[in-house]
């Protein structure tokens, strides 16, 4: 028997509150994660505005590789921060199946097909769909109990009470999480990698460029 919480209609104000919550605690998560990277950044601009001065204006290269170094080293602040706040918004709903926008509006993350609980996987995989954020929006207005992530997935949001409850297997939430993290660690390596080899490309067709080769 379906629950009758999993019956009721949820509007659209409830979901897109929600929804602002934790974006808005995903960007406070990635401005502190950020915090210590940026303070090293500012210090390591600062000497190469230094080593700038100091150098011979004729010397286009090296002011540049040495530019670069700053630019390369603000990506892996921005990295940082983006990896700790998108493992927080992956995994947002892996506590009882209730982000912290859920839980102040008295959501619960739901199986579509019968109010079941839903798997950790299902959760993680819903929430990728913020890349398109915009599309997701005007769904979730369009349709409040099933925004795109949980069409591709099956699952809705209804409100909570005891009968949809739902329990945390913290062995299983820790590995998600852990699974989640690594992942983006790799995505963000090879981003980094990516630019990094960009940057060199860039610096030796500049230096190519002076020397008349």
């Amino acid at each position: 028997t379906i629950p009758p919480a999993f019956r009721q209609a949820i509007t659209g104000s409830k979901r897109f509150v929600s929804a602002l919550l934790d974006y808005l605690s995903m960007l406070v998560i990635s401005i502190i994660a950020s915090i210590p990277a940026t303070i090293l950044y500012i210090t390591s601009l600062m000497e190469v505005i230094l080593e700038l001065e100091s150098t011979d204006s004729s010397d286009t290269a090296y002011a540049m590789e040495l530019m670069f170094g700053g630019m390369m080293l603000m990506l892996s602040v921005l990295l940082i921060g983006m990896i700790v706040s998108y493992t927080y918004f992956l995994c947002k709903d892996i506590f009882r199946g209730r982000s912290i926008g859920k839980r102040s509006q008295g959501l619960q993350l739901v199986m579509k097909k019968d109010g079941g609980p839903v798997s950790y996987a299902r959760m993680v995989l819903r929430n990728l769909t913020i890349i398109i954020w915009f599309v997701e929006l005007v769904v979730m207005l369009v349709n409040p109990k099933q925004r795109l992530g949980d069409m591709i997935c099956g699952t809705t949001v209804v409100y909570a009470d005891q009968s949809n409850r739902q329990e945390t297997d913290k062995s299983k939430a820790a590995l998600t999480i852990g699974i989640v993290f690594i992942a983006l660690c790799l995505f963000g390596f090879l981003y980094y990698k990516f630019f990094q080899v960009f940057f060199e490309f860039y610096i030796n067709l500049l230096s190519n460029i002076g020397t008349g080769y």
